[in-house]
């Protein structure tokens, strides 16, 4: 796996939980100190109210949610019992913090939407801006929610004109467009942060900002531009001496020196990083700052380094419970057993004969984790490493399963990336239309100031220019649009497309006359044994493009790829009288192909099943959504490819019916098929001469 997705989760581990040592000290006072407040108050009014809702604070920031949830629900007793409305939206907004936290979502969503409500009800414009920041968080990885939130928070904090409030919108708005992979935008809205924090000089705002655009320029392999940011922000933290910010920054040079292949470098600054976090006692982001170096000496081929820092990094994960700090312990050290020397393994106690054994064992240990997690990268990176290491035992169905798994999580992961870009362009037009149309206001109210101290000529002038700037913004906005549209289409057909954006859903719907393509490769396990896992997923990726191009051609609709096998359908959305000839043609088109394929490099044998009838298709699950179609002439088709023989295509009894005028069919009798009794099948033998 690349070393910057690596770095990702720990950095992610990392900022969420880093929080000085005196920063920790000074909330157990500021909880004290409410506490005696709360004892010294008997009486019975808001002020006891806001004090009990800033208890239920101060118990969250040191994740103590039990004490939290207590306070927060007295101060919603004593608020309602007052008719104190702001005191119970502030309560409720408590709540639901709790609530996100322990991934209570429905519950947190509830008593986040009751605050916003009663905040807008009494117009308090602050509370209605945390809300919709909450609830923008919460719906995090559902992006263009998460943006419909947080760019209408952002509306309310230019209302307010709070630069701390302001801050935190715009750099909202930076995380979700880095989160989605629009770095641009992202370093936009942070300069636009920073510019605030600049100005009211809260530089410890400026420092994070300064990080946030240095990994985003990192992530564009701006790599000049990303240094330039971090040393920024290297020289704030030594200004402010703050030691925990300053290793924070350390580490992030060392993970952009890790990008630029500079490993001695990158070594310096996590030693550095280290030093200030053995001071600090911070353990947290000294397991990292320790997994960060056992995994620079791994690929500098320095086994022995590698193995000490592996070793205090697990020691400290394991005594903070901390999941992914193990993760990447089994995952690391089960690589570096796969390749380290023969002398490596015997001094920490390993058999080298027994070396791929004892990688695999350490790689399951480590994809458990990943599975428990959900996490796709981590278990794309183990499996291949499962792959290697069964394949040279031997282990040639272990390494298939996985082989299998891995080439399932790929695709997996490409569907996520396309839908992210879908979700990048889209957003990126709605942001740049508000944009746009907030330029346009401000353009138009200078232009009036402008026409009256100036001359007539000067605003005509000026209205000119500006429809110049509008014209020209709107024809970027239409190539950024179609540009998002034809990303949909590749994902959908037109009309299930048409259809989503018009309504935000697509209904399913019922077919009567349409004809499923099943294909299959014929002992994909064997044929699999004498080619690497990289050959395999070459050799699948250039046989189903050629699959798409031939479905395009004869008017198919691919559904999708489960690992080696291909479904198509011809019929819908639109639909076709001729669809089994197309389809039937489509299935010749592929044999013809394969056999060409064949002459030119060994590769896989196919087998093709085909069925008429009538089928549901529409969009399935709210995540990682997928077109997909249903019903027994699915199962049928399905069935009519694994009865089937190498280089032939089955079809059913139904689509024989359709075709038979048109193709020379062999009737193979009524053979068994599972879960279905006895279907009569035919084999194509030839269509207007041309030889199968």
């Amino acid at each position: 796996m690349a070393f910057f997705q690596r770095m990702i989760i720990i950095a992610y581990v990392f900022a969420i939980a880093h929080t000085s040592i005196n920063a920790q000290i000074n909330k157990v006072h500021r909880i004290d100190s409410l506490i005696h407040t709360l004892k010294l108050h008997a009486k019975k009014d808001t002020a006891k109210a806001n004090t009990l809702n800033e208890l239920s604070k101060a118990y969250i920031v040191i994740h103590q949610y039990d004490s939290a949830l207590y306070y927060a629900t007295d101060a919603f007793k004593l608020a309602d019992l007052l008719k104190y409305r702001k005191g119970v939206a502030n309560s409720y907004r408590s709540i639901g913090n709790i609530k996100s936290i322990v991934s209570d979502t429905a519950s947190a969503y509830s008593y986040y939407k009751a605050a916003y409500i009663i905040s807008k009800q009494i117009q308090d414009k602050k509370s209605m801006f945390l809300n919709l920041r909450n609830l923008g968080i919460l719906y995090w990885n559902d992006y263009t929610k998460a943006f419909s939130y947080l760019q209408y928070a952002l509306a309310i904090a230019k209302q307010i004109n709070d630069p701390e409030i302001l801050t935190e919108a715009y750099t909202d708005m930076g995380n979700i467009f880095a989160s989605i992979y629009n770095y641009s935008l992202a370093i936009d809205n942070f300069k636009k942060a920073i510019d605030i924090n600049n100005k009211q000089v809260n530089r410890q705002a400026v420092l994070r900002l300064y990080l946030k655009m240095g990994s985003a320029y990192q992530n564009m392999n701006a790599f000049k531009e990303a240094m330039d940011k971090y040393e920024q922000a290297e020289q704030l933290g030594k200004e402010l001496d703050d030691k925990s910010l300053i290793a924070m920054v350390l580490n992030a040079k060392g993970n952009l020196y890790i990008n630029m292949q500079n490993t001695e470098k990158a070594l310096t600054d996590y030693k550095q990083a280290i030093a200030i976090n053995e001071a600090l006692k911070d353990e947290l982001t000294l397991g990292n700052s320790y997994a960060n170096i056992a995994f620079v000496y791994q690929i500098m081929s320095d086994y022995k380094e590698a193995i000490v820092y592996h070793k205090k990094a697990l020691e400290i994960s394991n005594k903070i419970k901390n999941d992914y700090g193990k993760l990447l312990y089994k995952k690391d050290m089960g690589s570096l057993i796969l390749y380290a020397p023969d002398s490596i393994l015997k001094s920490i106690g390993i058999n080298p004969q027994n070396r791929n054994q004892i990688a695999i064992e350490y790689e399951k240990e480590a994809l458990k984790i990943a599975e428990e997690k959900k996490d796709d990268i981590q278990q794309i990176a183990v499996l291949n490493t499962l792959v290697q290491a069964n394949a040279t035992l031997g282990n040639y169905k272990d390494a298939y399963l996985q082989l299998y798994h891995l080439v399932l999580l790929n695709d997996s992961v490409s569907n996520i990336e396309k839908q992210k870009e879908l979700v990048r362009n889209e957003l990126k037009y709605t942001y740049e239309i508000k944009e746009t149309a907030e330029k346009v206001k401000q353009e138009k109210k200078d232009s009036q100031e402008r026409s009256i101290r100036n001359s007539l000529l000067a605003g005509l002038v000026t209205v000119m220019l500006f429809s110049g700037v509008f014209y020209q913004q709107r024809n970027k906005l239409k190539k950024e649009k179609n540009r998002s549209d034809n990303l949909l289409l590749n994902i959908l057909p037109a009309q299930v497309a048409d259809e989503l954006k018009a309504n935000g859903k697509a209904e399913a719907h019922r077919y009567d006359n349409i004809s499923v393509l099943f294909t299959d490769f014929v002992n994909f396990t064997g044929a699999s044994e004498t080619l690497s896992p990289e050959e395999v997923v070459g050799e699948l990726h250039t046989c189903f493009t050629a699959f798409d191009n031939i479905m395009e051609k004869n008017g198919l609709e691919k559904i999708k790829t489960i690992g080696d096998a291909y479904m198509a359908v011809c019929g819908l959305p639109q639909s076709k009288e001729n669809h089994a000839q197309r389809t039937v043609q489509a299935a010749l088109e592929i044999i013809e192909f394969m056999h060409q394929r064949n002459h030119i490099q060994k590769t896989f044998s196919i087998r093709i099943g085909i069925n008429s009838g009538s089928v549901v298709a529409g969009i399935v699950g709210l995540k990682k959504f997928a077109y997909d179609i249903w019903g027994d002439t699915v199962n049928t088709a399905a069935r009519m490819e694994q009865n089937g023989a190498a280089g032939k295509i089955n079809i059913s009894e139904d689509t024989y019916h359709l075709i038979k005028k048109d193709f020379e069919c062999v009737y193979r009798g009524e053979l068994e098929a599972k879960n279905k009794g006895k279907l009569k099948m035919y084999f194509i033998t030839s269509s207007n001469n041309n030889s199968v």
